[in-house]
């Protein structure tokens, strides 16, 4: 029984990243590549860009930022 709480926490952690994943996906998919590391946090790169790569504990942050490059680039 003390493994369960572990578990449950860790799953409620993995489901809340896939979500995350998910709506960066949904919003900015097109443009950009998106993953989650466990020790660094979430990422971000352009599709086809070398080099270019954002990390971010946050994934709001990383919202953020990416609204804010595509109005730089418009």
């Amino acid at each position: 029984m003390g493994d369960a709480a572990p578990q449950a926490a860790g799953g409620t952690y993995r489901g809340n990243v896939e979500q995350a994943l998910d709506a960066l996906d949904l919003v900015y998919g097109d443009e950009y590549e998106f993953g989650h590391d466990p020790a660094e946090g979430f990422w971000v790169r352009r599709h086809g860009a070398i080099g270019w790569l954002l990390t971010s504990a946050d994934p709001k942050q990383l919202g953020t930022f990416l609204a804010d490059d595509i109005r730089a680039r418009s």
